[in-house]
């Protein structure tokens, strides 16, 4: 990888940028940079402080609630970054008609319990992303990130996964991308990314056999390859 291309992540839903830190320690030599999805969600003020300090065209990357950002980021600022990798990722949350996702009635339900039973929220997508190959480490790691929102931040983010709709725009993203997306995602189904990414001019998916929906957090060092390698 070019070491001089700066990569840009940002975190999925409940997660922080601890969540990147294995990726980010296999890029020593290159500039790396979080952004919070939660101060996404009000306006992209961040990415433009961002853009306008650096000198050179960056990558972005986003997971999960965070690829559906980096995905309306690249949209919203055309040619401003070299390349898109979507982690988890798809262009809407809920699948809907011919649309492969998850199921509307899940989010609903989990929309409904979060203000009574938070930490059975928290506790319950903890276990789903870490299904198949997480440990209970894993899911102690992103359940202590998703403390540090308050409820009603953690609301926001699943307003969002419900209502950001990205399909009818994807075909104006003339930016490379690249899907990478667990076989066994139990919260975003591999086929979306595929139906995301024939909507995508230049996409390449790549679908990880036995991964779930954590990724940046069970597999660091292979997902920090796949990224390099759209830089190659």
């Amino acid at each position: 990888m070019n070491t001089n291309t700066p990569i840009i992540f940002v975190p999925g839903w409940g997660a922080t940028a601890q969540s990147w830190e294995g990726v980010c320690n296999e890029f020593p030599d290159t500039s790396t940079h979080v952004l919070d999805w939660a101060g996404l969600l009000q306006d992209f003020s961040p990415v433009n402080a961002l853009l306008a300090n650096l000198s050179v065209t960056p990558l972005l990357v986003g997971w999960s609630l965070g690829a559906l950002l980096a995905l309306n980021m690249a949209l919203e600022f055309p040619g401003r970054f070299k390349g898109l990798v979507l982690v988890s990722g798809t262009a809407r949350m809920c699948g809907e008609g011919d649309y492969p996702g998850a199921n509307p009635r899940a989010l609903k339900a989990m929309q409904l319990r979060l203000p009574k039973n938070p930490d059975g929220v928290l506790a319950d997508f903890a276990a789903l992303c870490a299904t198949p190959d997480g440990t209970d480490a894993i899911q102690k790691n992103w359940r202590e990130q998703a403390a540090t929102f308050s409820t009603g931040t953690l609301a926001q983010g699943l307003h969002a996964l419900a209502t950001m709709d990205l399909r009818a725009r994807a075909p104006e993203l003339t930016t490379p991308v690249r899907l990478i997306h667990g076989e066994c995602d139990g919260v975003i189904p591999a086929a979306s990314a595929r139906a995301l990414a024939a909507r995508l001019p230049q996409a390449r998916v790549e679908i990880i056999a036995g991964r779930g929906h954590a990724l940046p957090l069970t597999m660091p060092a292979e997902l920090a390859r796949h990224i390099r390698s759209l830089d190659a």
